[in-house]
């Protein structure tokens, strides 16, 4: 309705940065679980490089198969019924010439019980529960009839476990000294995880006292956000492009969005009760501590094209305060530790569970490549 000569009226409309009202946060109570260091890791994980080690050979005469052998089969699997019939096929479990290592170490327990004594050739089919705590979260206690049909059998040849052995995989000349260089990374391990979950039930708690309407553009910027990172760690796992781009159909990241969504408003509304405790609590980040942990990040990152120095600098500068933060927290505010298994994980932590690292004894000298193979004794 603009007439020329005359005032025009116009209305802009923008989201502003949000403010959240926070009550008390030295009134937080939390529970944390304290992690313990297990020695019973040691023999796992020794045992896990004498797989990686390993090499198979052709079994000169047919035998059933034993704890250890490498079995290559056919394989299918259906959700149980009650009465113990099939169900629907689960056909992300089936595979053709699959290799199965038959040791507790690479397949649970259940599993490799009842595939020992096949032979090759045999069909044999079980129902197992898969175990609540398996890495695959659809799975969880889960009844499944498998079908197993045995193709071939190779025999696994085991190093000795000595002292060149521990050569071979660390830098500890002897397997005593690998033994207590463990230990120490196992000590380690345990008190960063238990120090991981005394800031994680303080967030937890410290979010609970926030209130305040986010802005939809800042929720949908960090879903994409997640989700780019997402395709990103996919894609250094070595998934094909083809399947990434099925994944960022838009019906696929649809789907995406519905489900990070609580977890995307958590960790905004994480972030903003941070920032709102640092202003009370006269909490800053110095140039020298931005400085200090930029050089450390220009030299891994620095020379990447997609390398923004502005937005790492922030992104920095916010993990500094965060830590400052949660240093000033867990300094005054009531911690109770309680032993690991008790406390129940919430929906949105099951939702962002993603499986560990193997490489997790890096500090004491063993390297892996890609396919978790040590490439070096440094």
């Amino acid at each position: 309705n603009f007439k020329s000569g005359q005032p025009l009226n116009f209305e802009v409309v923008m989201d502003v940065y949000p403010t959240i009202k926070l009550g008390d946060h030295l009134s937080i109570s939390a529970q944390a679980e304290v992690v313990e260091a297990e020695e019973a890791d040691i023999p796992a994980f020794l045992q896990e490089q004498q797989y990686r080690m390993s090499r198979t050979v052709e079994i000169p005469e047919p035998r059933p198969a034993q704890e250890g052998d490498m079995l290559i089969a056919d394989m299918s699997a259906f959700a149980a019924n009650e009465d113990g019939s099939r169900g629907p096929e689960l056909e992300n479990l089936r595979a053709i010439d699959v290799e199965l290592y038959l040791s507790p170490f690479r397949i649970f327990a259940d599993f490799v019980e009842a595939v020992i004594g096949i032979q090759v050739g045999e069909t044999r089919e079980f129902r197992i529960k898969f175990p609540e705590d398996y890495m695959t979260q659809e799975l969880r206690g889960v009844d499944v009839i498998f079908n197993v049909v045995a193709r071939s059998m190779k025999q696994r040849i085991l190093p000795e476990m000595n002292d060149e052995f521990a050569q071979k995989i660390s830098s500890a000349e002897t397997l005593e000294d690998l033994k207590a260089l463990l230990r120490v990374n196992l000590k380690k391990q345990a008190e960063t995880a238990t120090k991981v979950n005394i800031e994680k039930a303080l967030t937890d708690e410290l979010v609970k006292l926030a209130e305040g309407e986010l802005p939809e553009t800042m929720i949908e910027e960090e879903t994409e956000r997640e989700f780019l990172l997402g395709l990103d760690e996919l894609r250094k796992k070595g998934y094909e492009e083809k399947d990434l781009a099925e994944m960022e159909k838009p019906e696929e990241k649809e789907k995406f969005r519905r489900t990070a969504r609580p977890g995307v408003i958590k960790t905004i509304m994480q972030d903003l009760a941070i920032k709102e405790v640092a202003k009370r609590e006269n909490v800053s980040v110095t140039d020298e501590e931005l400085d200090f942990e930029m050089k450390a990040v220009r030299a891994e990152y620095g020379k990447m094209k997609e390398f923004n120095e502005e937005r790492v600098k922030q992104a920095v500068a916010d993990n500094i305060l965060r830590s400052k933060v949660l240093d000033v927290l867990r300094e005054k505010c009531s911690v109770s530790m309680v032993p690991t298994g008790t406390l129940k994980a919430d929906e949105d932590d099951l939702l962002e569970a993603v499986p560990e690292d193997e490489a997790w004894l890096t500090e004491s000298g063993l390297v892996y490549d890609d396919s978790g193979k040590p490439l070096v004794a440094s």
